[in-house]
């Protein structure tokens, strides 16, 4: 028995200016609730133009719920970091929109993909934690099964650093520095996923300046992406 693979995003409806720096955090599991995973591609956090204010397209696959394995992305995405179990969301030409990107396939790592035409940014792997970022996997609950990350927005939207918490101590895990061709002057940012297992999100924090105020807010809500947005 499997569960089906699925994929779904979420949209955080808060716009923040690109121009400063930009933090979210949260805690998830992809505990499979008694059934081996089978397909798990991963989940990411992603960015799109602020002045959308509803989420179309993305589909399962290597893309992560924010691009179909066909191409059709979620509207005005332009940045996407890709939390990879499979390694296929940073590898060329794992689906046709991919034409640039790591010429093999590495697990358990942690890439970047930008605006225009999803080009490839870099990856890093993730050497083993405790907990471990992606697992772990099965049937009989941990102490393990939920995790924290952190991702943070700095430089003018010229730079991601990825923390992962550790031993209540955030670990910096990849950290990517790129140019884009056009940024929106607001952005906002939301998490997909693609599996086959129960992806959960709880405790979203975000902190964030709006002109001249620093603004932070946790959204306390346990969130099941279960559903892709089409």
């Amino acid at each position: 028995m499997s569960l089906p693979v699925n994929c779904s995003n979420i949209l955080i409806n808060q716009p923040f200016t690109t121009l400063n720096d930009f933090t979210i955090s949260f805690t998830y599991t992809m505990n499979t609730s008694g059934t081996d995973t089978i397909t798990n591609y991963g989940f990411s956090v992603f960015f799109i133009d602020g002045s959308i204010s509803s989420l179309t397209g993305g589909g399962t696959g290597p893309g992560l719920g924010v691009i179909s394995s066909a191409g059709s992305a979620v509207n005005g995405v332009f940045a996407t970091v890709g939390f990879d179990i499979t390694g296929l969301f940073s590898k060329l030409l794992s689906i046709p929109p991919f034409t640039t990107g790591n010429p093999i396939q590495v697990s358990n790592s942690i890439g970047l993909r930008i605006a225009p035409n999803f080009t490839y940014a870099g990856s890093y792997y993730v050497f083993p934690l405790n907990p471990n970022l992606y697992g772990p996997l099965g049937p009989v609950p941990t102490p393990y099964a939920f995790q924290t990350v952190r991702v943070n927005v700095r430089k003018n939207f010229t730079e991601i650093d990825v923390y992962s918490l550790n031993n209540e101590t955030y670990v910096k895990l990849a950290s990517f520095n790129f140019n884009l061709s056009a940024l929106p002057s607001t952005a906002k940012v939301g998490i997909g996923y693609s599996g086959d297992t129960l992806f959960e999100v709880k405790n979203i924090t975000l902190n964030y300046t709006w002109g001249l105020d620093t603004k932070s807010f946790i959204l306390y809500t346990t969130l099941s992406l279960l559903d892709c947005k089409l």
